[in-house]
């Protein structure tokens, strides 16, 4: 089961390969969101801060963590943060009902829930034993960044996402995706993926959740 310990088969983290990149292009743009552009060097800010915090508030290795955000910005900034920490992240499935929709985070495991919202009075017995953590501006208060270079946790095959089938032919299943199987992805993409290098943008018709 994905609340298991893994074992780790090596040192990886797939971030750390990722925000290489963001400091070889700081001023490019990252991510455009609407009519938002975001660049490199704000977008690895905006992950080591959150990495900070969250690692202030007790997240860590092992940690299963649902997302409820559709904000493609704050979806990724939030996962890389996680990755960061040795931690999965697995978005919070559509469904008619709170309950039906947290099913599935808690049969993985999940033990946080972080969503763009801040709580109100009397709202945490909602999600009956899953923490919530706001990801709004009280997250980073007081916070700063983890120091720039500084590598992710060790992880190897520990897997940083987790997703849900459609479960059209019966329960959903859940996969999970290693740092080490997102690396080889990203390899095997570069063959078919139509970059041009520096100033390519894609556009991306599925979201992050």
């Amino acid at each position: 089961p994905p609340s298991a310990p893994i074992q780790s088969r090596g040192s990886v983290n797939f971030t750390d390969f990722l925000l290489q990149g963001a400091r070889r292009h700081p001023d490019a743009v990252a991510i455009v969101e609407g009519d938002r552009p975001i660049r490199f060097d704000a977008l690895e800010h905006g992950v080591l801060a959150v990495e900070a915090a969250l690692r202030d508030a007790g997240l860590g290795p092992g940690t299963v963590v649902g997302l409820a955000s559709k904000h493609v910005s704050v979806h990724l900034i939030l996962t890389l943060a996680v990755a960061r920490l040795g931690g999965t992240t697995m978005p919070m499935p559509s469904g008619p009902t709170l309950a039906e929709r947290l099913a599935p985070l808690r049969r993985a495991g999940a033990a946080v829930l972080i969503g763009e919202r801040t709580m109100r009075d009397g709202e945490d017995a909602a999600f009956e034993g899953l923490r919530y953590i706001a990801a709004d501006e009280s997250l980073l208060a007081g916070r700063t960044s983890a120091k720039p270079g500084a590598r992710g946790e060790d992880v190897g095959d520990r897997p940083w996402r987790l997703t849900a089938t459609s479960g059209t032919t019966g329960a959903p299943k859940l996969i999970a995706i290693s740092h080490e199987r997102a690396l080889t992805l990203y390899m095997l993409q570069q063959g078919f993926l139509p970059f041009g290098g520096p100033g390519t943008r894609l556009f991306c018709a599925i979201g992050l959740d």
